[in-house]
């Protein structure tokens, strides 16, 4: 089938949103297909006849991930075409949830629904509490455009000392820098106007928080006194899962000549890392850091070119190419349209920000693993290059990891 075919988003099962080509989307060339195997998969690459014997025309890079069973789960039906009636019924139903992005994503049914309207003293602070079991199915929070700079969100799990959830509220939800809006399946910015009131923004996250308790923080660093809408559904429940959403803000300068990759996640013991939002500026263009020479006017963003690494057990499983590769795109999101930066966001994965007249060139990305979560046992590690070759550039990381342990 012709790459074209393949990922042009037209061709069943291969459609739209779950695949998506090139010029429709990053940059890149993307499939969300889940296709099984059971003993062994090739996947073979090659040019469109005629060929030409003096110019190489195959694929510049290319990603595949695979997801192993721990052991043998007995045989079962590898990927194969046509899909089934039931297949293609459930293939609609996930495209439908993928194209309402910000709609509620599950089946409604048996939700709790709890909603405060909270107003924070400046220096304040404010809670919700939730007595459970139960799981979180979604967690909205409606605040007025600018309230949401000074508030910091923490989230603490099971009557815990330590929040498993912890950071700026903007960087909670999306880029820490700027409110952004955009969407994203699980979470997502959203603009609101509502006639003759002041602008508002919705921020929404629809990732499954199982829970026995939960406390939610919120914490007003400024002087204003912001209100803020939260609107939460849960689903009581004895059958939860023993690990708890967590979330993890950090920020750092790295220098050009720190050989160290920027950390944006360490943590031992067994878990589910399930994506992150990663922002880069203020990069240094000063020194000679490509091969000895300095950095040509027109190549921006230079930074993107850093490696993005994922060591699970202390092996490196998936092994970056590149940021904007690793974050689903291509050279250097080649098609983003600052007067419609929606066009460069999909469910899993987009481009929020990228502008070189400010900030010192920034770049903000979001990759989200729900259809490839990365499973550990012992340990997790993620790191991001700073440099063009090696950690040769000065440049400001911004990260919010997300997982669950």
């Amino acid at each position: 089938m012709p790459v074209t075919q393949f990922f042009g988003g037209e061709e069943s099962p291969f459609l739209t949103p779950l695949v998506r080509h090139y010029r429709t989307g990053n940059g890149g060339n993307i499939s969300h297909i889940p296709m099984p195997f059971y003993r062994a998969v090739r996947v073979t690459l090659a040019p469109n006849p005629p060929y030409n014997e003096g110019k190489y025309v195959g694929p510049r890079m290319f990603q595949i991930a695979v997801k192993r069973f721990d052991s043998d789960p007995g045989p079962f039906e590898s990927f194969r075409l046509p899909f089934t009636p039931e297949e293609t019924r459930e293939l609609e139903r996930v495209r439908k949830v993928w194209s309402n992005l910000g709609d509620y994503p599950y089946q409604a049914g048996g939700e709790v629904e709890v909603r405060q309207v909270l107003e924070i003293e400046p220096g304040g602070s404010a809670q919700i509490d939730l007595s459970g079991p139960g799981i979180i199915t979604s967690l909205r929070l409606i605040i007025q455009d600018g309230q949401e700079n000074d508030l910091f969100m923490r989230i603490f799990w099971d009557g815990q000392a330590s929040p498993g959830v912890e950071g700026p509220l903007r960087a909670l939800f999306g880029t820490a820098e700027e409110t952004r809006p955009y969407r994203s399946l699980p979470l997502g910015i959203v603009a609101i106007q509502p006639p003759g009131e002041e602008k508002q923004h919705e921020f929404y996250n629809f990732f499954p928080m199982p829970f026995h308790s939960a406390r939610i923080l919120f914490t007003n660093g400024g002087g204003s006194r912001p209100h803020i809408q939260a609107m939460i559904l849960y689903r009581p429940t004895s059958a939860i899962a023993g690990t708890r959403f967590h979330a993890l803000f950090k920020e750092e300068r790295l220098r050009a000549d720190d050989p160290a990759n920027y950390r944006l996640l360490d943590v031992a013991g067994s878990g589910r890392y399930v994506g992150c939002i990663l922002t880069g500026h203020d990069v240094d263009r000063g020194g000679t850091p490509y091969y000895g020479e300095g950095l040509p006017e027109v190549w921006r963003f230079p930074y993107l070119e850093s490696d993005y690494d994922l060591w699970v057990d202390g092996q490196l499983a998936l092994p970056g190419t590149g940021i904007e590769d690793d974050f689903d795109g291509g050279y250097y999101y080649i098609w983003y349209d600052p007067h419609n930066p929606a066009s460069s966001q999909f469910p899993l994965s987009g481009c929020t920000w990228k502008d070189q007249q400010v900030m010192g060139e920034v770049a903000s990305q979001y990759r989200f693993y729900l259809t490839d979560a990365v499973d550990f046992k012992q340990s997790l590690r993620i790191e991001v290059e700073h440099g063009i070759i090696g950690n040769n550039l000065s440049v400001t990381y911004s990260s919010t990891a997300f997982w669950y342990q």
